[in-house]
């Protein structure tokens, strides 16, 4: 395959954990993206930075990424971030690489998702831009 041909695998827990009627506990989300850094994919999309209110089963992301080890491994660690707050308390872990953020083509989703319309989205946007180039 060309290299500009690649293709990046990314595996994404989060999104299946967010839609689950009930919580799972850190330490089991914890051991599960231990066992998916060992496969090899890219990009791991392990969880989201958002108010447990709104998404409560994505609470105790601190205590799933002080459990997580990411040795030996070279997948990258991405989280989901709706907002400058979310994005602020990812930059703040050390283990997460990457940051992903909601965008839409639909301002109707992105005010059901995020609270937010097209403006919104692109003055985050341009801040969690800021923000990464501050954190490396």
């Amino acid at each position: 395959m060309k290299p500009d041909k690649l293709i990046k695998l990314t595996e994404s827990p989060r999104d299946a954990w967010q839609g689950l009627p009930y919580v799972i506990a850190p330490e089991k989300r914890a051991a599960y993206i231990n066992a998916l850094l060992k496969v090899g994919f890219d990009v791991i999309d392990f969880g989201s930075f958002v108010s447990p209110k709104a998404v409560p089963q994505m609470a105790g992301q601190d205590e799933v990424l002080r459990l997580v080890d990411k040795t030996g491994s070279r997948s990258k660690l991405m989280a989901i971030v709706g907002n400058m707050r979310g994005g602020r308390d990812a930059v703040a872990q050390p283990k997460v690489d990457l940051l992903g953020f909601p965008y839409s083509v639909s301002e109707t989703f992105l005010r059901k998702n995020i609270n937010t319309g097209f403006s919104g989205a692109n003055e985050t946007i341009d801040g969690l831009l800021s923000l990464c180039k501050d954190h490396g």
